[in-house]
């Protein structure tokens, strides 16, 4: 059953929360008094092991099943111990409430756990409870990390069935997540029908545009903008070298700095340097600029340790972690990109092995798509290329020379065909970018069955023409695979958004969003 064809919403009714007694043995005014003093010992915990005492204190005294103690233990649970303890105090409760969903959805959207924080949500739903603005911008944070459009379209559809789509924080987490699946033209939409367009929404349009390469739009939306704030130019100038216009960045930082800006938020645009110059090329200067700075947060840690690796210097950029970890600084999945790449760049095996692990086992971060491709390009793991299409509601996977899918025969007819097209046309394959010591005649047959292009072919045979074709892809794109689906894209006339482990490329009449800059 599609969620946008659910029951009448007036029909769905919340749980009971009422704060009567579970437990007969213990009475009202002391059920109360008891659940005050949980609630107060709870949010004075400072780490895991202060909550499983007050846990087991709770279960005996039998206020187990009272939802503001569950709220707060759900909480606490997914912040200080696991996600995975969490999960398991909310698969006791007997009839959980949308508070209770959210509490433990939004702590799987924080460890990373998107997917399952996604499935939660629709779990809720088919016992027809009714979502809250909270529990719907979590779900979409989810949906746009984890690049699930048609569910963020599902949870879309509801919330206007709901009347909260118009909610000013809706409308903007609903930007953030089209901008992240790459519908800009869904985001755009929805934020110029604001009838405020203040900073803060301006900045999120800001970003969407300057994550798939749409430079031009992402300054003229800037340029409206009359009371920028430091956050405002902040992602301009980032987005501006996230997109190889270094020139304008640093034009821009100039401008920032006429304009008088409060340094008071010096992370930010320490953080924004330090991403520029490592980008520029200067990772000297980058360095100088993280040494000085009063105030560090894990973002900027994140941003010298891949700017270190980015320059090789691995060994530099695994002391600054050790560093941060020292200063009680909890890594982020993003930090473990950064050193992942550290370890795979300066051909660290060893240790890339026990910071994969670690992972997991020591911050309760589970690996994604990016960590794989980390492991991946180093020659850590040996994990392969792997790119996905979603048709129909099904998802098709495949791999390098993938043999396994049931149209296989289609499939690489149409590569073929294409592959005939693309030679007279013109194009001449990178070899170089095969490491392999085989013949010429090889690395151009290696390159020919990479598993994007084998998506893409699934994706031509299988919908109909004009359809966009969406394939993800778990490592970088290559660079003959890049300029070969330029190509594919003009021939058939088809746009295809490709998300690899760098960024959105929007291919369409011959060009790409990135400007070939990824």
């Amino acid at each position: 059953m599609s969620y946008c064809t659910l029951a009448v919403v007036g029909k769905f009714t919340y749980p009971s929360t009422s704060t009567s007694n579970p437990n007969p043995k213990v009475s009202i005014s002391n059920s109360t008094q008891r659940r005050k003093e949980f609630i107060s010992l709870l949010k004075n915990c400072k780490d895991a092991n202060q909550i499983l005492p007050i846990h087991a204190k709770i279960i005996r005294t039998g206020h187990d099943q009272d939802p503001f103690i569950l709220f707060e233990l759900l909480r606490l649970s997914s912040t200080l111990s696991s996600v995975n303890y969490a999960s398991t105090i909310f698969q006791l409760v007997h009839n959980p409430n949308v508070f209770l969903y959210t509490a433990l959805i939004d702590g799987f959207v924080s460890a990373g756990s998107y997917s399952d924080g996604i499935s939660l949500y629709f779990q809720m739903i088919n016992r027809f409870i009714v979502p809250d603005k909270y529990v719907i911008a979590s779900v979409l944070k989810a949906c746009g990390s984890r690049f699930a459009l048609r569910e963020g379209k599902e949870v879309h559809c509801q919330a206007s069935k709901l009347g909260l789509s118009s909610n000013r924080s809706i409308t903007m987490k609903l930007m953030e997540f089209y901008g992240k699946c790459g519908e800009f033209d869904d985001a755009r939409k929805l934020f110029d029908k604001m009838t405020e367009r203040d900073v803060v929404a301006s900045t999120i349009m800001i970003n969407c545009f300057l994550d798939h390469g749409l430079v031009e739009q992402a300054i003229e939306v800037f340029d409206r903008v009359r009371v920028k704030d430091t956050v405002c130019w902040t992602a301009m100038i980032d987005g501006l070298v996230r997109n190889g216009e270094m020139n304008m960045a640093l034009e821009m930082f100039r401008e920032m700095q006429k304009e008088n800006m409060s340094p008071n938020e010096v992370t930010i645009v320490g953080g924004a340097l330090i991403s520029m110059y490592s980008r520029c090329g200067d990772i000297d200067e980058a360095e100088r600029i993280f040494a000085m700075m009063k105030e560090r947060n894990v973002i900027t840690y994140n941003l010298m340790i891949s700017g270190l690796a980015m320059h090789g210097k691995s060994i530099q950029a695994i002391e600054i972690f050790r560093g941060m970890i020292k200063l009680g600084l909890l890594p982020t999945s993003v930090t473990f990109v950064a050193i992942l790449n550290a370890c795979s760049h300066g051909g660290l095996v060893d240790l890339g092995f026990e910071m994969f692990h670690s992972m997991s086992r020591d911050y309760g971060i589970p690996p994604q798509i990016e960590h794989y491709g980390c492991m991946k390009e180093g020659g850590i793991q040996k994990e392969p290329g792997c790119s996905s299409i979603e048709v129909n509601n099904e998802i098709h996977e495949f791999l390098l020379g993938d043999l396994r899918h049931p149209q296989k025969e289609k499939i690489y007819n149409k590569l073929e065909e294409l592959n005939q097209v693309l030679k007279e046309a013109g194009h001449i394959p990178a070899t170089d970018a095969v490491l392999h010591d085989i013949e010429d005649w090889e690395k151009e047959q290696s390159l020919a069955i990479h598993s994007e292009r084998l998506a893409i072919c699934y994706g031509l045979i299988s919908t109909k023409p004009c359809t966009t074709i969406r394939v993800v892809k778990n490592l970088r794109v290559c660079d003959d695979c890049h300029s070969m689906i330029k190509l594919i894209a003009k021939i058939t006339g088809r746009k295809i958004v490709v998300r690899d482990r760098k960024r959105f490329h929007h291919f369409e009449n011959g060009n790409c969003s990135c400007g070939d800059y990824w």
